[in-house]
């Protein structure tokens, strides 16, 4: 991306409505913050924390070694390292390739041991190297190691990797360094992103990899039933975990009184699923949940509740919804592409590989009533898959709209006529609302009385497990960042080496990568521009919203400040900064 000092560095309440402090009552567990959540953790390992409550609860739990400061996009503070690298203060090179971390002394892991340069350095590593499926470090493999993943399109590991990496990362006395294939300005961004740092000992004590090179491979890409972290941590953040309760779906965080901090003001954070809105409502009426996940849909319902604050209008790096197509499913105990055929009683597993077919949905998708219904009213529609606001974004690219003669005349080519002819029938997955998925399977089966879709909520588990095997075929969900990066979702959506959806364009992966490390910002502007375009004419996905958004909290709870970048804002939040009064 470009500079991020030129964007600007503040992002704070952009629209702010209050309902009426309820005077007078005291908050209940006034040292406990209860959060109601519509999805379940994922895991506690920071190399798997690539969804909303699971990146939310490991940067609780774990830290980077710098952070943006509060509200701001652009500015840094130190946290496990005691200064941020830069030109003027000597720990950025002059090629601007190599960073010097200085590392904090005194800081202790939750099971009381010291903190070394050493499982700094082990951490960052593992990181790298273990790199699941859609994992979170793709970003700075890139920087690091000038490659995306560790495997190759075949899905071979790359021999290499350890060697590289090993001379890449190293200690320098009390200092953390790190060697850059190339220079890059979205470096320190992604390091402040990346809270990962464990105890080495405690992890190999665990199971999992112990830092060697001759033993790295094996614990690349697990499976997550192999993968020994998932539910054990062992960070330096403010708060340690103090059990999962899988029964009662809800994490328990307790305050970790050792920080190197000062402890926070929260003993406890309760993190619970609660999946129906009306029942998050009435808890938060109540007074037994402090802050509850909210949709634009939902927020009529708040008016006007005594001791409840909404802070809206609030603006995050992302697209929401977006829908995804898989053009090389998987028939392996598949139950979302019926008969596997195009025989009108399910699709082929390359069903979405012929460009027709992602063109007749792109076109059957109604953008104005998915804004008025799904977001009241609070957004847009989306016309590029940069985000609005996001420095490469092209206000100028073309983009779908809502046209049923031209989704038809897409469908009738498709597969040589033959989609229009039998017709299909799959599944359309979500996970939270499913006013998206009625909209789309309202206008496509419009079209032809022999076009079916089902509409079916999955659960987050469910949900994770179909779309690390790939046996999705179509889906709803949003992508999103926590740093202004267009290459964050050029890569992420466009990118051969990252979803692996079957979509593979040699022309944009050249073109991303090309724009990734480049440093003019006029050259930048224009590969994103051409890579916008490459977006809409073969729409492996179709953006379809930008929305505002809200976060909903009882007026007890104090010290929140809206920072777009941060890990599941606005629901989500940094809980050291909390208390309640």
């Amino acid at each position: 991306m470009g500079s991020l000092r030129s964007v600007s560095t503040v992002v704070l309440f952009l629209g702010l409505s209050v309902s009426p402090v309820y005077a007078g009552v005291a908050p209940k567990n006034p040292d406990t913050l209860i959060a109601l959540d519509n999805s379940e953790l994922d895991s506690v390992d920071p190399a798997w924390a690539n969804v909303y409550l699971t990146m939310n609860l490991v940067a609780n739990i774990y830290e980077p070694l710098i952070a943006l400061k509060g509200g701001s996009i652009a500015e840094f503070e130190p946290r496990l390292a005691t200064a941020v690298p830069s030109r003027e203060n000597g720990l950025i090179s002059s090629d601007c390739r190599v960073y010097r971390f200085p590392i904090r002394k005194g800081v202790k892991f939750h099971d009381g041991t010291g903190m070394a340069p050493a499982d700094v350095r082990y951490s960052l590593l593992r990181f790298l190297l273990t790199d699941p499926l859609d994992s979170p470090a793709g970003k700075l493999l890139r920087e690091v190691l000038g490659t995306y993943s560790t495997r190759g399109r075949d899905g071979r590991l790359k021999s290499d990797m350890f060697r590289r990496a090993d001379r890449a990362v190293r200690v320098e006395g009390d200092s953390l360094v790190v060697t850059l294939e190339q220079p890059s300005g979205t470096f320190l961004a992604n390091v402040a992103a990346a809270p990962v740092v464990m105890s080495r000992r405690w992890a190999a004590a665990q199971g999992a990899w112990d830092g060697s090179g001759s033993t790295w491979a094996r614990y690349n890409n697990p499976r997550r039933e192999e993968n020994p972290l998932q539910e054990k941590e062992n960070g330096t953040g403010p708060f340690r975990l103090e059990r999962i309760d899988r029964v009662g779906r809800a994490v328990h965080l307790a305050r970790f009184d050792g920080y190197w901090r000062a402890p926070a003001r929260l003993k406890r954070v309760v993190v619970k699923a609660v999946e129906e809105f009306s029942t998050r409502k009435l808890m938060l009426q109540a007074g037994d949940a402090d802050v509850i996940v909210a949709g634009n849909s939902d927020l009529s319902q708040l008016q006007g509740i005594e001791g409840v604050e909404v802070i809206s209008g609030l603006k995050l790096f992302e697209i929401n919804p977006m829908v995804y197509f898989n053009m090389d499913v998987s028939t392996t105990a598949n139950p979302f592409i019926g008969s596997g055929r195009l025989d009108g009683k399910g699709i082929p597993p390359d069903f979405f590989s012929d460009r027709d077919v992602r063109q007749g949905f792109a076109y059957a998708m109604d953008y104005d009533s998915l804004v008025r219904d799904f977001l009241r009213g609070r957004g847009e529609k989306a016309r590029s898959i940069i985000p609005k606001g996001v420095p490469g974004y092209d206000d100028q690219a073309p983009a779908y709209r809502f046209d049923p003669e031209k989704a038809r005349a897409h469908f009738q080519k498709a597969f040589g006529g033959r989609v229009w002819e039998h017709g299909f029938h799959l599944v359309l997955s979500y996970v939270s609302k499913d006013i998206p998925c009625q909209i789309l399977k309202k206008e496509v089966e419009a079209l032809n009385p022999k076009f079916k879709i089902d509409a079916r909520r999955l659960e987050w588990y469910a949900y994770s497990e179909h779309f690390h095997h790939h046996r999705l075929p179509l889906w709803f969900a949003s992508v999103d960042s926590n740093s202004p990066n267009p290459n964050d979702f050029a890569y992420y959506l466009l990118h051969s080496e990252s979803l692996r959806l079957g979509y593979n364009n040699p022309e944009a992966d050249r073109l991303i990568e090309k724009a990734a490390t480049s440093a003019d910002p006029v050259e930048r502007a224009a590969l994103y521009r051409r890579i916008q375009r490459i977006a809409f004419e073969d729409v492996p996905v179709i953006p379809v919203a930008q929305q505002e958004t809200s976060r909903v909290q009882r007026s007890w709870v104090k010290g929140y400040v809206f920072n777009p970048a941060y890990p599941g804002a606005p629901h989500r939040s940094d809980y050291y900064a909390l208390w309640k009064e």
